[in-house]
């Protein structure tokens, strides 16, 4: 019984699994072929420490959630009169779910009007398989408002949408409260 102790180099371990696991079936079966015995091969490697990160993500959004039949296209349109804004259609919110085979596509409007460093954003619940959050239903889009200080304006805000055809509900929502929190960021 032969016992070969093999120290590999460390561009060896930077490899993947599959590839360092042929190089030992590879060796094993050429050292078997010189020596027609069963040999015990012995690799010493070099055990890495790891190290886990701990990420709490910031949700530094309030989150309004509404209620209606209209399109989004004519909600932004609407949303654009009532605060003096104007809203535009960015790239889709695309999310990859493996309960689906394909991207959940979600509608989002951005303001680019916005003063300073506040951002508000129209996203859409209803994509073209299922939901952005799935224990809220009931409603058919979110309205993202970023680093607006003021409680006021939200408020004020969510009386505005109330006074608007064909909005049935608006919707005053802690983003911390949600199961699917993580999908509201992107």
């Amino acid at each position: 019984m032969f016992f070969l102790s093999l120290i590999l180099p460390l561009t060896f371990l930077k490899q993947d699994y599959l590839t360092k696991l042929r190089f030992l079936i590879i060796l094993h079966s050429n050292y078997e072929t010189l020596n027609n015995k069963n040999p015990i091969l012995l690799f010493t490697f070099a055990v890495m420490k790891t190290k886990k990160l701990k990420y709490t993500p910031e949700y530094n959004f309030d989150l309004l959630g509404i209620s209606t039949a209209e399109d989004d296209y004519k909600l932004s349109w609407q949303l654009s009169g009532l605060l003096d804004s104007e809203f535009v259609k960015v790239s889709d919110l695309e999310i990859r779910d493996p309960r689906f085979s394909e991207f959940q596509l979600f509608s989002v409007y951005e303001d680019t009007k916005a003063a300073g460093n506040s951002c508000i954003k129209l996203v859409s619940n209803k994509g073209n398989i299922g939901f952005l959050i799935e224990e809220l239903r009931n409603i058919d889009y979110f309205i993202l408002i970023f680093d607006k200080e003021d409680s006021l304006f939200i408020d004020e805000l969510s009386a505005k949408l109330k006074t608007v055809t064909g909005i049935s509900a608006v919707f005053k929502l802690k983003p911390e409260n949600l199961k699917s929190k993580e999908k509201l960021l992107f």
